[in-house]
């Protein structure tokens, strides 16, 4: 979900307007904040907005501090404007990321709106791989990525990764399952350097964690299970085994 606002004089503006982004972006949420203009720093800051629209001509509002500020935050500002007000030199501010005209059109607010998300989208997904480099780089440590946000696990407690389809399903010493939105390659080039060895196309196991290979192919498990090793890889696994 992105978090937004509309700062509008006009009720009947930012009602209409509101209505149109719901009816075409139902992943921004809309908060409803009564406040003066020597509030709006102070509410962007606290309730840390992703996306403002906000309305290009309120008088006395220095533009200037609220565009520099709220680029610093990190977040995008759609200004309101009449179209024959394109001229309005906060329009061409380096913190202003797209305009909406009035009379409100519905072709203008959905490619802004549109452009504007998949700024948003870039920038969280860069931040995640940010999140998972640091982890990464604490010895053991690595972040892992689950429904619920990133979770950060000791490498010595997975056990195995079993690849699901479009996902995987981690198993640790602690708990049983993770789901996470890697692929088993994606796990594959993350713990390889912690001694796991992908013994099957679907499986990645910790080569601490094996306690006996038996002649039908199988590989087990501290924790009972049982995963296949695929003939092309016996060889190999066989002569990392025998170096633990």
């Amino acid at each position: 979900m992105v978090t937004s606002t509309i700062i509008h004089s006009s009720m009947e503006r930012k009602e209409e307007l509101a209505s149109r982004i719901q009816m075409f972006f139902p992943q921004i949420t809309i908060s409803d904040f009564e406040f003066s203009r020597e509030e709006i720093h102070n509410i962007i800051k606290f309730q840390k907005l992703q996306l403002l629209f906000i309305d290009a001509s309120i008088p006395d509002l220095n533009y200037n501090i609220l565009l520099s500020d709220l680029f610093k935050e990190k977040c995008e500002v759609i200004l309101i404007t009449k179209a024959n007000n394109s001229d309005n030199k906060y329009c061409t501010h380096f913190g202003v990321s797209g305009l909406i005209y009035l009379p409100i059109n519905t072709a203008n607010i959905v490619v802004t709106i549109r452009t504007i998300l998949q700024k948003i989208n870039l920038l969280n997904s860069k931040l995640f791989v940010k999140e998972i480099e640091k982890a990464s780089a604490t010895e053991n440590i690595v972040g892992i990525p689950t429904l619920s946000g990133i979770e950060y696990i000791n490498t010595r407690n997975i056990i195995r990764c079993e690849g699901l389809q479009k996902c995987s399903r981690v198993i640790t010493v602690d708990r049983k399952n993770i789901i996470s939105s890697y692929s088993i390659g994606n796990f594959s080039e993350l713990l390889k350097p912690y001694g796991f060895e992908l013994v099957h196309r679907s499986h990645l196991i910790n080569l601490a964690k094996v306690i006996r290979y038996s002649r039908e192919g199988f590989i087990y498990l501290t924790d009972n299970s049982r995963v296949p090793l695929a003939r092309r890889k016996k060889t190999e696994f066989l002569g990392l085994w025998s170096c633990l």
